[in-house]
């Protein structure tokens, strides 16, 4: 047995282009902006933290311990 749809397939059915799905507040441009900014900081401050080059060794105090300074 095919299934069937429920709803009509005729233009009368479908929402107004303009706040049908989403109130009319809600699309101002202004509005939009501090939804779309506050989702911008909002993923900023969730970015993983940037690597960090790894600092040069210090300098050997002694000379003569060189070989045994294995990791600075």
């Amino acid at each position: 047995m095919n299934a069937k749809r429920t709803e009509p397939r005729v233009h009368c059915y479908q929402r107004p282009l303009h706040a049908g799905y989403v109130p009319e507040a809600a699309t101002t441009p202004e509005h939009l902006r501090a939804v779309f900014d506050a989702e911008r900081q909002r993923l900023a401050d969730a970015a993983k933290p940037r690597r960090r080059r790894r600092q040069p060794a210090a300098p050997i105090q002694n000379p003569a311990q060189a070989q045994l300074q294995l990791v600075a």
